[in-house]
């Protein structure tokens, strides 16, 4: 933990110099920095400031995986590239990169150090049709199976994000909406407030200082900063002189993540108590991030889910605490899960001129789907 952050205080470095020398089961630690997805964090802190504290037997190890990852991040940023180049000018769309190459060149000053697996861009509505058309043709599939039966046109305006992938196993998630229900963010906006940043000598479009930190923290939370490489971030992006003390003022006042951009900080500061002095005051505010998060990082895996089975009908929320729901959310997000949705479509496809009639068809939809719940 002192050692992936892109900042580094004299206090952590202290702290981390005590760990080392202590003694370190670099075989451990090397295995949950493979699983934490920290791989190249690590390495350029130990190579920047304990160089030759790792064994021997492990170093060797160590070294040859940073550089597989680094040549998977190669992979995938030559992929993103060209894509820019083959798809995205060509089609005229509007786009920003996300996550991925941009987010490692941007907080952590090199493309390939922060491990990613996939290539994250959002794309404007209007263009998203044009870009995944370019994209088939390029030999791309579509990972969904529901899209075969359906128009292309028709598939897209019911689905937030597109997944494409090859044949060798590389995947891009072409977004039109950066939430599942499109009440947190809008596109447009987003793409509006864009800037761009070099990229490996090419100018990138990324969002905005401000929204790739919202973004940032509505993804991770999403998944419970289970991967350590997520909590990196927050402790980069915050401690960045990029990110102001009144743009993280106007993020806690975001009038949906504001909670979630609450318990993301506090978590950030426990974290930097507990890598300081190696416990958790109590007396403090303890984030309700912070116990699954560390539990995920030490296991290496994501946190369990409940086995339920889910209802097909139902739009999932956004946030998977209740706590993290507004009442702006709830009350938006009641009317936003009758919308019509990619089952509606797979049950009765319809031509785009009646895409409206869906809105009809699903009440009836839902009533015959529950009737034959019962009747079983």
């Amino acid at each position: 933990m002192a050692l992936v952050r892109a900042q580094h205080s004299e206090a952590v470095l202290a702290t981390a110099e005590r760990i080392v020398a202590d003694g370190v089961d670099w075989v451990r630690f090397g295995q949950l920095a493979m699983r934490n997805r920290v791989l190249g964090l690590v390495s350029r802190g130990l190579n920047t400031f304990f160089p030759g504290a790792m064994a021997r037997s492990a170093a060797v190890e160590f070294d040859q995986c940073v550089g597989r990852a680094r040549m998977l991040g190669m992979v995938l940023l030559s992929t993103q590239l060209g894509l820019v180049e083959r798809v995205l000018k060509p089609a005229g769309a509007r786009y920003a990169a996300l996550k991925g190459a941009t987010l490692s060149a941007r907080w952590y000053g090199d493309p390939l150090v922060r491990q990613s697996s996939d290539i994250d861009l959002l794309v404007d509505a209007d263009g998203v049709v044009e870009v995944i058309q370019r994209m088939l043709a390029e030999g791309w599939q579509i990972a969904s199976p529901f899209w075969k039966n359906q128009r292309l046109d028709m598939f897209v305006r019911f689905v937030g994000v597109v997944e494409m992938e090859t044949a060798d196993g590389r995947r891009v998630e072409v977004h039109r909406l950066i939430d599942g229900s499109g009440l947190v963010f809008d596109p447009e906006t987003l793409l509006a407030q864009s800037t761009t940043i070099d990229l490996a000598g090419h100018q990138m479009p990324v969002l905005s200082v401000t929204d790739e930190f919202l973004t940032a923290v509505f993804h991770h939370s999403r998944h419970r900063w289970s991967c350590y490489h997520w909590v990196a971030d927050l402790i980069s992006m915050t401690g960045s002189s990029m990110l102001t003390p009144q743009q993280v003022v106007a993020a806690r006042a975001h009038p949906i993540l504001g909670p979630t951009v609450d318990a993301a900080l506090t978590m950030g500061h426990n974290i930097d108590e507990l890598v300081l002095s190696g416990e958790i005051d109590v007396d403090k505010p303890i984030s309700p991030f912070l116990s699954v998060c560390l539990d995920s990082v030490d296991r290496g895996a994501p946190p369990p889910q409940p086995v339920e089975a889910p209802d097909p009908t139902a739009m999932e929320p956004d946030f998977p605490e209740h706590w993290q729901q507004t009442a702006r959310y709830r009350a938006r997000f009641q009317m936003a899960r009758l919308k019509p949705s990619l089952t509606d479509l797979d049950w009765l496809p319809l031509p785009p001129q009646l895409a409206a009639l869906h809105w009809l068809t699903r009440p009836v939809r839902i009533a015959l789907q529950r009737v034959g719940n019962i009747v079983r």
